[in-house]
Parts: C-alpha cells; sequence; structure tokens
C-alpha cells in the first residue's frame, strides 16, 4: 500500500509538469545563433542588424536561404505576396523580393534603421532561443506567432498534468453524482497535457490561439477540447468547460464564455440541489444539459476562428518610428531642368496640440523642429532626399502670434510614379510626426501649354517673422510660405504659380491670364442654400483678367490678391492662361481657400 501511494505520487507530479522532463530535450536542439549572431549581440546595439541581414541574405547559399531566410519570410506574406514570391523561379529574384519587401514595408526610411525589419529580427531571433523545434526553421507553432505579431497580449502557460475541476468541490460533487443514473457522473480529476493559450488584442480583440506540447514541441491546435484526454461523453462539458474558465482573462471573447458557462452551470447547481426538472423553461436531463453546454463552448471556438481568418498576416511594434506629431502639408509640382520634376512642400506643424505642451521651459528656451521628405521609385529606392530645419526662441512666440511652424523642402526626380516620405523631428524631445502617399510626378510637355500647381505665401510685416519662417524671393519679393491654413483677410494673399511651353505650344503674341474666387455651394447656410438654389453651385467673389506678352517660354507669375471683401467661408480660387487669340487654348489650376 505505502508503494502503490508513493508511486501515484510521483506519477502526478511527472503529469503536473511534463516540462521538466522537456527542458534537456529543448536544450539538445535549441538554436541561439541566428544569422551568425548570438541572441545578446541581436538584442544590443553593437551590431548594425539591418546591414548585417542584408548581407547575410546576398551572400546567402540556397540551403543556408531556406533556413535563415526564406521560412520565418513566408510566415509574414499575405496569401497573394505569397503566390507571387512562390511563382518566382530563381534564388537572385527571391532575394531580390525580400530587399524590396523590407523597403517597401519600412514605416519611415527618413530614419537610419528600418523598424520593421529590426523588429522581425530581433523577433526570429527569440523564438528560436524561447520556441525551438528540431526542424528547419527551428521553431515550433508559438515561435510562428510570436514571428507574425510579436509578444502575446496576454499568454496562459498550462504545465499540465492531473487536475480536479474546479466546480467538482467534495460537498458539490455529491450533489452533482445524485443528479446522475448510476456509474455515468463525470469524473472529478482528469488530465492533459502541456498547453497554452495566447490572445493578441493588438491584432483583434478575439484573437486567441492554443498550443499543446506534442513529441518535441508545440503544435497549434483550434480547440481546447482536444487537450482533453478523457473522451467520455459525460466528462468532456464540465472538463472543457474547466479549461475555458481558467483562462478568461486571455481574451474578452473567453471571458464571455466563461461567464456564460458559469451561469449556466449556476442554473444546473441549483437545479441539482432542488430536485428540479425544468431549466430556464425547458426540462433538462443530464444529457441534454452537457449538449448545451458543448453547444456555448463550440460557438465560441468558432467565433475565435472567424476571427483567426480576419486577422492581417503579420503585425510589428514600432521601435523608434512611433508617429506621435501631427502635422498637415501642400505639395506643389513644378518644372526642373533635364525633364525633371520639383516637388515643393511646405509644412504646418500646430504649435498648441503637439509641440508646446512637450516644451520643459526650465530645461529650454529654444524649439527646434527638422523637416525631411524623401522621393522612392518603384522598387522602393530613394530617388531624392532633403531635409531642412527651424529653431525658434520661446520668447518669440509671444511676440508674434503663431499657431504652426512652418517648414519648406523642395525635392526632385524625374516624371514618374514615386512614393513619397515626409517627417517633421522635435530635435529637442526627438518626437516623430511621418507620412507616406503615393505621388504621381507631373510630366510638364514640351509643346502643350502647362501650369504648375499654386503657391501662397505672404509679406512679412515685421523683422520677427523673417526670422521665424523660411523666406523665399520671387520676382524681387522676400516673401515666406502662408503660416496656416486658414486666410487672414486682413492682409493680402501672394499666389505664384508657373506657365510652361507658351512659345512652344503656339502663342505667339500674348497670352490672358483669369483669376476667379468662388464661393462653395456647400458652406452656405440651410436659408442661403433655399434662396440660390436654382443658381450655379458656385458664386463668384472675385473675377480679374489681364493680358501679357510672349516674352519667354516660361513665366513666372506672382499676383497679390485683396481678399478683405469676402466673408468667412469656404472658397476656390481658379487660375486660367489661355491664348488671346484663341480662347480654346487654355489651361487651369484651382486650389481651396478657407477664409478665417
Amino acid at each position: 500500500m505505502v508503494l502503490k501511494k508513493i508511486l501515484t505520487v510521483v506519477l502526478i507530479s511527472l503529469l503536473a509538469d511534463p516540462l521538466i522532463g522537456l527542458a534537456s530535450e529543448k536544450r539538445l536542439f535549441r538554436r541561439p545563433v541566428y544569422l551568425s549572431l548570438t541572441l545578446e549581440e541581436i538584442f544590443s546595439d553593437t551590431v548594425s542588424l539591418e546591414d548585417h541581414y542584408l548581407s547575410q541574405l546576398k551572400a546567402a547559399s540556397d540551403s543556408v536561404f531556406k533556413t535563415e531566410f526564406e521560412a520565418e519570410f513566408l510566415l509574414i506574406l499575405n496569401a497573394r505576396q505569397k503566390q507571387y514570391y512562390q511563382s518566382l523561379s530563381t534564388l537572385q529574384e527571391k532575394k531580390d523580393f525580400i530587399v524590396q519587401y523590407w523597403r517597401a514595408y519600412n514605416p519611415n526610411p527618413l530614419l537610419p534603421q528600418n523598424d520593421r525589419l529590426l523588429d522581425h529580427i530581433r523577433r526570429s531571433a527569440y523564438a528560436r532561443s524561447n520556441f525551438p523545434s528540431p526542424d528547419p526553421p527551428y521553431i515550433d507553432d508559438r515561435g510562428k506567432y510570436y514571428i507574425k505579431y510579436g509578444k502575446p497580449t496576454a499568454r496562459y502557460v498550462d504545465p499540465g498534468g492531473i487536475r480536479r475541476v474546479a466546480l467538482f468541490s467534495p460537498g458539490i460533487f455529491e450533489q452533482i453524482e445524485d443528479y446522475y443514473t448510476m456509474g455515468t457522473a463525470p469524473l472529478q480529476m482528469y488530465s492533459v497535457p502541456a498547453n497554452e493559450s495566447w490572445g493578441y488584442e493588438n491584432v483583434s480583440r478575439n484573437f486567441v490561439v492554443h498550443f499543446v506540447w506534442k513529441g518535441q514541441s508545440f503544435e497549434e491546435i483550434e480547440s481546447l477540447s482536444e487537450i482533453i484526454r478523457s473522451r467520455r461523453r459525460a466528462n468532456l462539458a464540465w472538463q472543457w468547460s474547466d479549461l475555458i474558465k481558467r483562462r478568461a482573462s486571455v481574451s474578452p471573447i473567453l471571458a464571455e464564455a466563461a461567464a456564460n458557462i458559469e451561469s449556466f452551470e449556476v442554473e444546473l447547481m441549483h437545479m441539482a440541489y432542488s430536485g428540479g426538472t425544468g431549466f430556464r423553461g425547458e426540462t433538462v436531463s443530464t444529457g441534454t444539459a452537457h449538449d448545451k453546454i458543448i453547444q456555448r463552448l463550440k460557438k465560441s471556438d468558432e467565433e475565435i476562428l472567424n476571427f483567426k481568418k480576419l486577422a492581417p498576416a503579420t503585425s510589428y511594434d514600432p521601435i523608434h518610428a512611433v508617429n506621435k506629431l501631427m502635422f498637415s502639408r501642400v505639395i506643389s509640382q513644378f518644372r526642373d531642368r533635364d525633364n525633371r520634376t520639383r516637388v515643393s512642400v511646405q509644412f504646418l506643424a500646430p504649435l498648441e496640440k503637439n509641440l508646446i505642451r512637450h516644451i520643459n521651459e526650465e530645461e529650454q528656451d529654444t524649439l527646434v523642429l527638422e523637416f525631411g521628405g524623401m522621393l522612392r521609385n518603384h522598387v522602393f529606392m530613394p530617388l531624392d532626399t532633403a531635409r531642412s530645419s527651424v529653431t525658434i526662441p520661446l520668447r518669440s512666440l509671444t511676440a508674434v502670434p503663431m499657431n504652426y511652424l512652418t517648414g519648406m523642402i523642395q525635392l526632385t526626380a524625374p516624371a514618374r510614379k514615386t512614393e513619397l516620405t515626409l517627417q517633421v523631428r522635435d530635435l529637442n524631445n526627438n518626437t516623430l510626426g511621418f507620412k507616406k502617399e503615393v505621388l504621381r510626378l507631373r510630366k510638364f510637355s514640351q509643346s502643350k501649354l502647362e501650369m504648375s500647381d499654386i503657391q501662397f505665401y505672404l509679406m512679412p510685416e515685421k523683422e520677427v517673422e523673417r526670422r521665424l519662417f523660411p523666406t523665399v524671393s520671387i520676382n524681387g519679393l522676400d516673401l515666406i510660405p502662408y503660416p496656416s491654413i486658414a486666410i487672414d483677410r486682413s492682409r493680402p494673399l501672394y499666389c505664384y504659380f508657373e506657365i510652361y511651353n507658351l512659345q512652344s505650344s503656339g502663342i505667339e503674341h500674348s497670352y490672358e491670364i483669369t483669376y476667379k474666387v468662388a464661393s462653395d455651394k456647400a458652406s452656405r447656410t440651410i436659408f442661403q442654400k433655399i434662396s440660390r438654389m436654382f443658381k450655379s453651385p458656385k458664386d463668384v467673389s472675385i473675377s480679374l483678367k489681364h493680358a501679357q506678352p510672349v516674352d519667354e517660354d516660361t513665366a513666372r507669375e506672382l499676383i497679390a490678391l485683396d481678399l478683405g471683401q469676402l466673408s468667412p467661408g469656404n472658397y476656390t480660387l481658379e487660375i486660367t492662361v489661355s491664348d488671346a487669340t484663341r480662347p480654346e487654348h487654355t489651361v487651369s489650376q484651382s486650389r481651396m481657400l478657407l477664409i478665417q
């Protein structure tokens, strides 16, 4: 009898923590070195991980490529990307695809590091060290999810073994046992292998994945019912419910399932104690009660599976490129030399919303902003990069009413479809704001009448304005980019644009320029809309026309508009250039005006 008890204790202790027996096995096939770097080197700042990864990729043989790069890279591709990648026939084509992928998904290429690639390298190294498998890519299914989505927001680790169903305390179990016919009551105890449940609320509110230990590594399973070793029908509902309730904190969907099951169990217990036969208005036997619990559990599994199907292929944790600063931008395109296009970008960074609040007046007396931009081509190689900075003494913020800090940069590239990245950096606090967008650079023909976009400027009235804003010399005047989204009616608005191909398009003597400022129908009051419903969508508030002689093939035009007579609201400025002798030979550009 004593020997039997000793053996029972030993057996239970082994079953209770099967990972004890796995520790030595894990060490046998752990691969702590990834891309020829140790885990310590990868998580330190002593190695340029991006350069190292790309150089190792370039030099990788076919076998090294498959185990060190391809297997883990395929995990993060969506179905369309994976299909295209697998259609590539040569090793070099696949390497080029990987390089272009990391360029494309760089959240901010103006920074010296690619956060998305850094995150991937560190996830892969961590996964190999902590979630190992003996076979390529040397990670188990937990490691695959770690590479795809990073660290779970919630993780439940069950070492497995024998345990009692939490609901079945001795007193309660006696009542439940009486409710069943002889020999059909569920078992109080059950056993499960080592298992884990991960929740990713950062990916989806109800994204949950389960894993179970199978032989040499953890494998993904769709339902916790798969890990219950007893398949007896009377046991399944209670044991499955017990597993769900133990990990209710992993995800809202599991918490809801646990609460639903618990309320059902409470009513079932009440029926067992009272000896009643009714349950929620129904006649319930032990068999139908089990069925109802299992139906709820299966519904929870189905919902989890649906959320997993809708999840993105991957998500990353930003390391440096955290987008915190707000800014707006105005982009204008002009013709440059050698058939290139010049992109002029005006930045407007709100002072009150995201800059002043970060100022520590005891430690700094200036506000320093850096503005940056980059154009990249279809394979995400840089075409041009530009940066500028502005330093503002804090005392100047009270000397001149300012809502925005303004910056300007210029980029040039051949006319084509490009990707434009813009960045604002607060150098005092090292905070960032950045945006990416597709920009098609216009091709200004050599034989067709063309216009650039329209830029807005302001004449500085005080010397302090010249110091605070970038100054541009246009047609002999020193101007500053308009330092606000809204237009101040009390000061003239300077509009600048360029006209191309005047002579080469066939205009011989003169051309006409027409300026129209029209009120926007959408900005009117209800009364105004009713009273003018039969009129044109826009009412012309200002209309000017003047003729200019053709002296050169390109004209640089600057005009000051007095908007003092306009009421506050939304307007459209339209500028039209036409041949004085052929009115049908025209080109026009427009820009919105918000009059404050």
